[in-house]
């Protein structure tokens, strides 16, 4: 997010250049540059395992280092039985930049942390239901949860959560890649590991702790396509079996629609969204979510507009189907904007393709539509001419301007009212086509226009 103290700014047109210029040169450069090969899973060294505190703390940087030595600090000189755990564990150990820190206690971890933040001047976010609290200190924010069980009373539900130690916290986990603990308040501590999850860590292994476990929380099955794409991993038959056994339960359908869109938040924020998409297609989960979803990728790259994976997401719907889709993921405005916009882009998309179009034509037809919604397209068109076309609109036509402005027009004589936006419109169109050059062009064009006394509908 730019700083507020930023000395310089970005409109959004500029910026809209910018993402275009990078989606040409990848254009340019696509048979060279990009491929839809996985990402390959970096191998751990195998001193981390001897030493997995200074794994962490390679793993991190600037204040998330700080303040990870300063709550082992702590932990060690209070005694307190605090641990880190999950995925910061399973980042460093795999040699991954760790930028989210998970604490578990055994005990009150909301007493814990307003403990802590009254000896080092930091802010609490509690949440009571699921027994945690959120540390910050600056800008960096940390989850510290009390050790727990969980039952889920229905599949699909939020957990019901009471305190347990943490050898029952690390079995009701997800993945044995995530049951990961190391007691922060030892010296020189080892990872607290009863579930093998360094053993399916070495082979790139995503197993499943649970046979319920998809049931009870059907986000987990996002989470598995993610570990695998992110991390090169490949899921046990147990759990591959398990996981097809859920999708043919329907078991998307009993999460919430700020749940499931939570997951794509998620997806579009990997480095690899477009594998993980395609992996979606693949398994089948995109079509659980809801039937009528494909997937469009012409490129197969990963870096692009903020837009551009939903977009792969929202072609070829009806407008029956959009309106469902927007509702199933309870979208805000900007997701819904560019869903119903493609819609739009495609209705216009045989005309767009003309041989014979106008820059005034292309205008009239794309200037309603958002400039997310044509930034995402050009990523997943097939079309070299629609793309030309889009590349058109986005590069010059959609910024020209005309020369004279309202005030202009009245101080000719022109009467205020609807005659004042009707000769502007007329004016910019011919601009676009280049029948008009020059401030001397658009004023002869207004003084035509009165000295012929028409009117708007002429």
């Amino acid at each position: 997010m730019a700083s507020s103290h930023s000395n310089f700014s970005i409109n959004k047109v500029s910026m809209s250049k910018i993402v275009l210029a990078v989606l040409i040169f990848r254009n340019d450069t696509e048979s060279a540059c990009y491929n839809m090969c996985l990402q390959e899973a970096i191998t751990r060294e195998p001193h981390n395992i001897l030493e997995p505190t200074n794994a962490v703390e390679r793993s991190l940087t600037g204040p998330y280092l700080w303040l990870f030595q300063e709550l082992r600090r702590r932990s060690r000189d209070q005694k307190i039985p605090l641990y880190l755990v999950g995925g910061a564990i399973r980042d460093s150990l795999l040699g991954y930049p760790v930028i989210d820190l998970d604490f578990s206690v055994e005990g009150d971890a909301i007493e814990l942390a307003k403990h802590l933040a009254n000896e080092m001047g930091a802010e609490v976010v509690t949440h009571s239901r699921f027994r945690t609290a959120t540390l910050v200190v600056g800008d960096v924010k940390v989850d510290l949860a009390s050790s727990r069980t969980e039952e889920y009373p229905n599949p699909g539900e939020l957990p019901v959560v009471g305190l347990g130690p943490m050898l029952e916290d690390l079995q009701r986990r997800d993945f044995t890649i995530n049951a990961l603990a190391l007691p922060l308040w030892q010296d020189n501590p080892p990872i607290l590991d009863i579930c093998n999850g360094l053993d399916d860590l070495d082979s790139g292994t995503i197993n499943i702790l649970h046979k319920d476990s998809f049931i009870d929380d059907p986000t987990r099955l996002f989470r598995a396509v993610r570990y695998e794409r992110r991390f090169g991993f490949t899921m046990n038959p147990w759990t591959a079996e398990l996981f097809s056994s859920a999708i043919q339960a329907n078991c998307i359908d009993l999460l919430s629609s700020d749940r499931v869109r939570h997951e794509f938040e998620r997806i579009f924020s990997e480095s690899n969204k477009y594998l993980i998409i395609q992996r979606l297609v693949d398994i089948g989960l995109l079509e659980s979510v809801m039937e009528c979803l494909k997937f469009s990728n012409r490129f197969g790259e990963e870096q692009g507009t903020t837009f551009g994976p939903l977009v792969s997401i929202s072609c070829g719907l009806s407008e029956n189907e959009r309106a469902s889709f927007i509702k199933r993921l309870n979208m805000p405005r900007d997701w819904a904007n560019v869903v119903n916009d493609i819609g739009l882009l495609e209705s216009c998309s045989g005309d767009l393709t003309r041989t014979d179009i106008s820059n005034s034509e292309i205008y009239i037809l794309l200037e309603n539509i958002g400039d997310d919604a044509i930034l995402g397209y050009l990523e997943i068109t097939g079309s070299d001419t629609l793309r030309s076309v889009l590349i058109r609109y986005i590069s010059h036509i959609k910024d020209t301007h005309t020369l004279l402005n309202g005030t202009d027009l009245r101080e000719m004589g022109v009467e205020n009212g609807p005659d004042i936006g009707y000769l502007l419109r007329r004016l910019l169109l011919n601009r676009l086509d280049e029948e008009i050059v020059s401030v001397h062009d658009e004023r002869a064009l207004v003084e035509l226009w009165m000295n012929q006394g028409r009117s708007r509908e002429e």
